[in-house]
């Protein structure tokens, strides 16, 4: 959060465990996602994007989040999303689980 927003947050609980199969070139890995919280109108005031790395950014409903995003990408957050909502915690692989 630091390196990409400029903001210090200490995380919440864990939302989403993806396992993530190698592909040419990567090897596996496991993504972690955790609660980060809730973000005030004054929070968002003081974001600090890095220009060579981000342009902008904006609050997305989950149909925006599904055209913005990598599929792999907007399967983890909207997993997470509903892990935060149902107060569970999801094991996803690939981005894939059964809700």
């Amino acid at each position: 959060m630091k390196e990409e927003l400029g903001k210090t947050i200490v995380p919440g609980r864990l939302l989403v465990m993806d396992w993530v199969p190698p592909r040419p070139g990567r090897t596996e890995g496991l993504m972690f996602v955790y609660d980060g919280g809730t973000l005030t109108e004054r929070d968002t005031a003081d974001i600090h994007l890095p220009p060579d790395e981000l342009r902008s950014w904006a609050w997305c409903d989950e149909a925006q989040i599904n055209e913005r995003m990598s599929e792999l990408l907007a399967r983890r957050v909207i997993a997470a999303m509903r892990a935060k909502e149902n107060d569970v915690v999801y094991e996803l692989e690939n981005g894939f689980h059964t809700f």
